[in-house]
């Protein structure tokens, strides 16, 4: 009797011992969540006791600590902007110390990141004061607020849609590549940067793609040292001094994607678009400037060749379904008893890369006009419309046209244009703002009629406002009109 109770105790204990033991590995499994700082009052602690493959939550607060991460773990944040690992960067104190492959860091503030030879990382939705990394590859920075950035001997990097904002950080921080190759950077946001070296320096970097992404108010945007073969295509730079600086011969760098996809757009490019087609000598806009845009270099009193944009976008790059509408009008002052006709071209352009079906409409005083349109990709098609003011008073009248969204279209700006003109006092053409009326005729319109005389629609200066009596020349017989009437107001 005694010995079968003790084989029920031995097959209870051994039966018991099992349930504990698989309980206790179950706790220890890959894909656990630890919580700091309910389980571990420290994210090292956490991480010391993590297997591959777990999870270590942190709740909101300031963790003053320095972290290694050896294993492949994910660390989450409850709210980036108020869960901080904070270290003395100035020190060189860093705040996570990334050694293991596959590791995913996100919703957090991070004073100082390091990434130290590892691949397959994945940083995401976190505020970033100083990040390097070295000796890495495969790894992603996704919608993250970056400041100081640095990478060495990396490659296979994808660092999208994230912010740079150099306004009121540390002077002269960019984004430092250091043998950087194979990278995609794309679709981010880089502003205010007062480095002189650049936005992004690049030295010995290949293979790279800057793609979509936004660069506005810098002193340089990219910088090129020995930088060959990385491309750069459909990215908007707006309000910049350069755009790109060439140091050190680079070569093979290419700025556009061919033709139809196009280049990037440039707030200061002043060229035209009247000409369409892979040569831009085919009749008809595209949305892309018919002169390219090139780069050269003064070496030895040579003239080098840099690097061309065959392509440059007319308008910022939304994607790629994209339509619009411009109004330009033959003059936009008339002069009240002068008869003048006023000839409206309405051009609609498909900016996108494939053929779009959309409806466009058309509205003036005593014109209402609507169709059906459908335009191949590059392509445009021009309404054209006459508007006799004879008659008219004093005031402003407005046209207006417009064509409907197209499908997955983003930027829908410019699916509207007005243009306003405007009948006033023969010899009214200019105000404090010139070639802008003011409802008066004094001085300030026969000085701007005197800055312009014997200009014709073929001058460079041509300004159709001032040819008070429509003969095609501004010239005394305008600025006598505007001695006639002399001190006249609205």
């Amino acid at each position: 009797m005694a010995s079968k109770i003790w084989c029920f105790v031995l097959l209870f204990l051994l039966l018991f011992g099992t349930f504990f033991t698989a309980s206790a590995f179950r706790f220890k499994s890959s894909g656990s969540t630890i919580t700091v700082p309910d389980d571990f009052p420290t994210i090292q602690a956490a991480a010391g006791n993590a297997s591959d493959g777990d999870t270590i939550f942190i709740r909101a607060g300031l963790y003053n600590e320095s972290v290694t991460l050896d294993k492949a773990l994910t660390l989450l944040g409850e709210d980036r902007s108020n869960t901080t690992i904070w270290t003395d960067a100035s020190k060189n104190e860093v705040s996570v110390w990334v050694q293991a492959n596959g590791t995913i860091i996100k919703n957090l503030t991070l004073e100082y990141l390091h990434l130290g030879s590892v691949s397959n990382a994945l940083v995401q939705d976190c505020n970033l004061p100083k990040v390097e990394g070295m000796l890495s590859d495969n790894s992603t920075f996704s919608r993250n607020n970056l400041l100081d950035f640095r990478l060495y001997n990396c490659s296979q990097f994808s660092i999208e849609d994230n912010v740079f904002d150099f306004a009121g950080g540390y002077p002269y921080l960019q984004a430092y590549l250091w043998y950087v190759w194979n990278s995609t950077f794309s679709r981010n946001t880089v502003l205010n940067g007062s480095h002189p070296e650049g936005c992004f320096f690049m030295q010995y970097c290949t293979n790279n793609t800057f793609l979509e992404n936004k660069f506005v108010n810098n002193i340089v945007c990219l910088w090129f040292v020995q930088a060959d073969n990385n491309t750069c295509y459909h990215n908007n730079f707006m309000s910049n001094l350069h755009s790109f600086v060439f140091r050190i011969f680079s070569s093979g760098n290419v700025f556009d994607a061919g033709y139809p996809a196009g280049g990037n757009y440039y707030s200061d490019y002043s060229g035209k678009d009247l000409f369409r087609g892979v040569y831009q000598n085919e009749t008809g806009s595209d949305g892309i400037g018919d002169t390219p845009l090139v780069w050269y270099d003064w070496r030895n009193g040579t003239t080098v060749f840099l690097a061309a944009d065959n392509y440059p976008l007319m308008k910022p790059y939304s994607g790629p379904h994209d339509i619009g509408v411009l109004v330009k009008a033959s003059k936009t002052t008339i002069a009240q008893g002068y008869n003048a006709s006023v000839v409206f071209n309405v051009t609609v352009i498909n900016y996108g890369l494939q053929s779009e079906d959309s409806n466009f409409t058309f509205n003036m005083l005593g014109t209402d006009y609507e169709t059906a349109l459908s335009l191949e990709s590059r392509n445009s098609t021009v309404y054209q419309y006459t508007l006799d003011t004879t008659g008219f008073k004093l005031g402003n009248y407005t046209v207006w046209a417009y064509v409907s969204p197209v499908s997955d279209e983003t930027d829908t700006f410019d699916n509207n244009s007005t243009l306003t003109i405007r009948v006033v006092i023969p010899g009214d053409v200019s105000s404090t703002t010139p070639g802008v009326p003011d409802g008066t005729v004094n001085m300030k319109d026969i000085a701007y009629m005197i800055s312009l005389f014997n200009t014709r629609p073929n001058s460079v200066n041509w300004d159709p406002n001032v040819d008070v009596n429509n003969d095609g020349v501004c010239n005394m017989r305008d600025i006598a009109i505007a001695v006639a009437y002399f001190n006249q107001h609205e």
